[in-house]
């Protein structure tokens, strides 16, 4: 059954980037990319609430150091979200996934710096060989010119994914640790208003409740909340019975081979033997820096 349990967090993993590309491509404006993301998360909220009954009085119960990061988790998640949701309308699905995955490096540089964890000698090496999968894929486009939105708007995802890591470490490490199934309600609820607000306060064409009048976008709202509500209760429930070694790898290694076949078949997009090469090899180095 937990391995039923890995395979479903590993396919939300990739539905997830899919959503976004998705998104993208529906979202003329931000206006109506904030309102998508506000409807995304309250489903979200929502599935971990429900996924979660037996803590919902302690919603009301939740300390004031939980309620303040989860508003920090919020804003963190919300600019996550949009910069992967505009990275991957800018980008291959697959090569744009690969640089976001690579936040995980960010809470590493930020456990050695600041809790004074040890870097292995694995790690290094893993790291070193994630470099080269990057100067494989960055090579110009088909049209011999190199887009730096693309990769300013998918470096900006990648950090904002391991500022999420980093902030959910920081609450783990705390006397409010207990609480994290409410922090995460709260700040996919306070995400979602701060969503709202934004769209409230953006420009765009037509009205925002027109995408409710779209089959396609309703189903992304709730496809996209339910597998980030998923996935959360997933990855959670992995984190207390699996270990962490199977968990990465297998995670890693699943979920960027299903988004990169994702991208081939339901976008038609097609890389060179190069980036394949570098996709590949990124996803070796993922895998040793999760194991060693």
């Amino acid at each position: 059954m937990i391995y039923l349990l890995l395979i479903f967090s590993t396919l939300a993993t990739s539905a997830k980037a899919i959503i976004s590309k998705m998104i993208g491509q529906d979202s003329r404006d931000m206006r109506g990319m904030f309102f998508l993301n506000a409807n995304i998360f309250a489903v979200g909220a929502i599935v971990i609430l429900l996924g979660s009954l037996g803590q919902i009085s302690s919603l009301f119960t939740l300390s004031g150091f939980s309620l303040g990061l989860a508003a920090v988790f919020a804003l963190s998640l919300l600019f996550t979200q949009l910069m992967q949701i505009l990275a991957m309308s800018r980008g291959f699905t697959s090569l744009t996934s690969l640089i976001y995955a690579c936040g995980f490096l960010v809470p590493i540089f930020y456990s050695a710096i600041f809790l004074e964890e040890t870097l292995t000698l694995g790690k290094l090496l893993g790291i070193l060989v994630l470099l080269l999968s990057l100067v494989l894929i960055l090579p110009p486009d088909k049209n011999g010119r190199f887009s730096w939105l693309w990769l300013t708007l998918a470096t900006l995802a990648m950090l904002g994914s391991g500022a999420n890591a980093v902030i959910q470490k920081i609450h783990q490490a705390s006397p409010s640790r207990d609480e994290l199934i409410p922090f995460l309600v709260v700040a996919l609820t306070l995400a979602a208003l701060f969503s709202l607000v934004a769209s409230l306060l953006s420009k765009g064409e037509g009205r925002r409740l027109s995408l409710y009048e779209s089959k396609r976008s309703v189903l992304l709202m709730l496809l996209g909340g339910a597998v980030l509500g998923g996935m959360n209760i997933a990855n959670l429930t992995l984190a207390g019975q699996l270990p962490a070694v199977i968990q990465y790898s297998v995670s890693n290694i699943l979920s960027m081979t299903v988004t990169a076949l994702a991208g081939r078949v339901i976008f038609g997009e097609r890389i060179g033997a190069r980036k394949l090469a570098g996709f590949v090899l990124g996803i070796a180095a993922i895998t040793v820096i999760g194991i060693f």
